[in-house]
């Protein structure tokens, strides 16, 4: 059957011809009359196979009695124009069987002589409802990571805590936590993935519920990174590592026991004004089967200041473009360090937004700053 719009609407032809939405029109029989081109490209007929049969074909089999029932009684109501059974969405079947949903209104219209016809406009949302369950997924990835990160700071003994994360996506791949293991020993970690997003989103999921089981096996921190390490790497794909941090805080000593996996090297800033990066551990974490780690050990006193941190803090873009670097961290450290641990957190991060003011963050941004106080002294 040809295909011919003056039939019915001749001033109405070439909106039907060039109109984005499918325009599907079907007399009182329910046998389909027009069929636009947006019609042919979302439902993949061609008009000619669809002129004079069952809109039926073009409804999912399980809807089909349903969609019957809402013409029905369309077409005995007094109204003119609704959405299809008062939905906004419905669903549609393509020419290879498979479905999409729809955004749909139907029209009803009587030509002279009484004959009656309904338009169906549609609209396919297939990727409309994909991007919204893509953000509804990312954001409920990002409220559950949200709870990897302490609630709150342990307060310990002549000990000022602050942490900050700053996620240059919605998924972050940075991870720090502290957590108690025994009473007057406390777990520092911070970590990093390579790469950014859902991927490093999961992939740190991954290293906190190693670290996490192997902590609770395990004491000595050298252990739990080593089998951290082969857990990831028999687990994880070949291009994701993970570079972290992990200590043991002993309260009552002072001592923190500690294992680099290829971090950024915390720095040490003590009160004399002397600076000690720690270093002692092994490479990153996921890469090689079998890797071993090796155990600092570091004595802190009054003054002493902390900075753990990851990349994402000095490889951040300068107004010139060139990235802040870590050589900076010494001085800033020095200049702020007066002030509590809080303070000095929020510094940073100050600074680092004035410094890369120019550029959107590249990485995620994760830091903790730990400050030693007198013994008397409690946050």
């Amino acid at each position: 059957m040809a295909r011919s719009w003056s039939v019915y609407w001749p001033s109405l032809e070439g909106i039907f011809e060039f109109a984005n939405e499918a325009i599907v029109t079907v007399d009182s029989d329910g046998l389909i009359v027009l069929f636009n081109p947006a019609a042919e490209k979302i439902f993949e007929y061609g008009q000619d196979e669809l002129l004079g049969r069952s809109m039926e074909v073009l409804i999912p089999q399980s809807l089909r009695s349903l969609h019957a029932h809402h013409v029905r009684t369309f077409l005995a109501s007094p109204e003119v124009g609704r959405h299809m059974g008062h939905r906004e969405e419905i669903v549609g079947r393509r020419r290879d069987g498979s479905t999409f949903p729809a955004k749909a209104s139907i029209l009803k219209s009587t030509l002279p002589g009484g004959k009656l016809l309904l338009t169906v406009i549609l609209q396919d949302i297939s990727r409309q409802r994909d991007h919204r369950a893509l953000e509804d997924s990312v954001r409920i990835s990002r409220l559950t990571q949200l709870h990897f990160f302490p609630e709150s700071l342990p307060h310990l003994q002549g000990v000022e805590l602050a942490a900050v994360n700053i996620p240059s996506e919605v998924i972050s791949g940075d991870y720090y936590d502290f957590f108690k293991i025994v009473e007057g020993h406390w777990g520092l970690v911070i970590g990093d993935v390579a790469g950014k997003g859902i991927p490093a989103g999961l992939m740190m999921s991954a290293f906190r519920a190693s670290l996490l089981a192997e902590v609770r096996n395990n004491y000595a921190v050298s252990t739990i990174l080593t089998k951290v390490n082969d857990l990831l790497w028999e687990t994880t794909s070949g291009n994701r590592f993970v570079t972290a941090f992990y200590g043991v805080f002993d309260e009552r000593h002072r001592m923190l026991t500690y294992c680099n996996a290829g971090h950024n090297f915390p720095i040490l800033l003590r009160q004399d004004g002397s600076l000690q990066e720690l270093e002692t551990g092994g490479i990153l974490l996921g890469a090689f089967q079998g890797s071993q780690y090796e155990e600092g050990h570091l004595m802190l006193s009054s003054g002493d200041l902390l900075l753990f941190y990851t990349d994402g803090l000095t490889e951040a873009l300068d107004e010139d473009g060139k990235e802040l670097g870590r050589a900076i961290l010494p001085g800033l450290l020095r200049e702020l360090s007066a002030g509590s641990a809080s303070e000095i957190a929020e510094e940073l991060v100050a600074y680092l937004s004035r410094a890369s003011a120019e550029h959107k963050p590249a990485d995620d941004v994760s830091l903790i700053v730990m400050k030693m106080k007198d013994l008397a002294d409690r946050p």
